[in-house]
């Protein structure tokens, strides 16, 4: 019976994805832009999960200032995210002028060329990080009005540059050096703890974790895991108190750490047979994600560390990145290592759940605007990506949602309301001796 109610869900998840999909009334509007690198005529591959774009900031007239890195460089440009206002809905349709149509997405013409300059390691050598650049992280504190780009290499070395508010390069702040031997160059990430005042940097080949003092990058704690670390993050979730756990991925396994006690694991499990390479939280629900080569987003119930639901085939290729929607946090963006972006309902594993996008080259960064529900990504053929109204490249979740949980929860207090009345049904079994009355399993009075 329950299989039946979950074929009769699926049925009207579909029902409800095709008649929007002839009729969308959620629209995504894009806009591409090419680079114009002043040096170099390329950019540089970086490791597969690495992410090298960071949005800086966003004023009113939805302009952005972005950052990314090639190679040891990192170049600063702005973006004039201005969308036609013909391109709004009329109707059951959407009209928008010059633009043309990928699924949900409506790509607004022609493109832009956007200058960008060098501001760390151009000219100045002493600026310059020692390897290839594979995590760039906007460090915003709460009692300092500056912003700090932190930046970590190949070899795990790490950066903190004070960015100038009238448009100026960037002032290196201080620098620190991986404490563990060199070793193979790859993988290096960062995350920061505002709470602490803390910065925490992972190195896949070297298998170390390390926190830094976030004002002077001096040493606090160094571990050394099981496996190869793939993505590290804060996340402050509920079940945690009021301090920010840190998370990693090693290997096909997810690890939970609290750097405040000596007995640091809080959690680790393994989920799959295959590398996990990211995972995303969301913090108010204590949900944890991860994905990797098995192309499936795993939710994982942070007050229980067990798994909640699983979004099977996600994207066509190994996903690189998880991020949740700060608009709705019941959808998803999941990043393929090829082009392909998909928008979905994390809570239904339904071929209907979700759309995708895909662009022209593979994906060397992302970022969300958290003032608005806007996604910025990086391609490898020097392109910038602007989604406005990210969330609406699933243009149907809203009805879809309402659908699905209408649904499940009639279906909870069906099997709610008939569960006592079985029970209530069921006469007591009788047993008989053989010299004497026959007797029943319910207690004499």
């Amino acid at each position: 019976e329950e299989k039946m109610e979950d074929d009769q869900v699926a049925e009207e998840v579909g029902e409800v994805t095709e008649t929007v999909r002839t009729t969308p009334k959620r629209v995504c509007f894009l806009k591409q832009h090419n680079l114009n690198l002043p040096s170099t005529s390329y950019l540089s591959p970086g490791a597969i999960n690495s992410n090298r774009l960071a949005i800086l900031s966003s004023s009113a007239d939805r302009s952005l200032a972005i950052a990314f890195a090639s190679g040891s460089q990192i170049f600063f440009s702005n973006v004039e995210d201005k969308f036609q206002e013909q391109g709004e809905i009329q109707g059951e349709s959407v009209t928008v002028p010059q633009g043309t149509t990928d699924g949900n997405v409506k790509r607004q013409l022609p493109h832009q060329e956007l200058s960008c300059r060098v501001v760390i390691g151009g000219t100045t050598p002493s600026l310059r990080p020692q390897d290839e650049i594979q995590s760039l992280l906007l460090v915003s504190k709460p009692d300092d009005p500056h912003q700090i780009l932190a930046s970590s290499d190949a070899v795990g070395k790490i950066s903190l540059h004070t960015i100038d508010p009238s448009g100026g390069a960037p002032s290196l702040t201080s620098s620190a050096s991986p404490s563990y031997p060199y070793c193979e160059v790859g993988w290096s990430g960062l995350s920061f703890d505002p709470i602490h005042n803390q910065v925490a940097t992972a190195h896949h080949h070297s298998k170390v974790i390390s926190t830094y003092d976030a004002n002077t990058l001096q040493p606090v704690r160094s571990l050394r895991t099981v496996a190869p670390v793939t993505s590290v993050g804060y996340s402050k979730l509920v079940s945690a108190e009021a301090s920010p756990l840190l998370i990693t991925t090693e290997f096909n396994q997810l690890a939970v750490w609290d750097m405040r006690v000596s007995n640091p694991t809080v959690y680790r499990q393994t989920h799959g047979t295959a590398w996990l390479y990211d995972h995303s939280a969301i913090e108010s629900k204590d949900l944890i994600a991860v994905g990797g080569q098995q192309r499936v987003v795993t939710m994982i119930e942070a007050r229980k560390w067990q798994p909640l639901t699983r979004w099977t085939n996600a994207l066509k290729y190994e996903i690189r990145g998880i991020d949740f929607s700060h608009k709705n946090s019941d959808l998803c963006f999941v990043f393929a290592m090829d082009s392909e972006i998909s928008c979905g309902y994390w809570a239904i594993d339904s071929p209907n759940s979700s759309d995708t996008f895909r662009g022209q080259s593979r994906w060397l960064g992302y970022a969300q605007d958290k003032t608005s529900d806007r996604l910025v990504t990086l391609n490898n053929h020097k392109q910038i990506y602007v989604f406005n109204n990210a969330t609406d490249i699933f243009g149907n979740y809203e009805e879809l949602s309402r659908k699905y949980l209408s649904r499940s929860e009639a279906s909870k207090l069906k099997r709610h309301n008939s569960a006592p009345a079985d029970r209530q049904s069921k006469t007591p079994r009788k047993r008989a001796r053989p010299d004497g009355p026959q007797e029943t399993d319910e207690p004499s009075s």
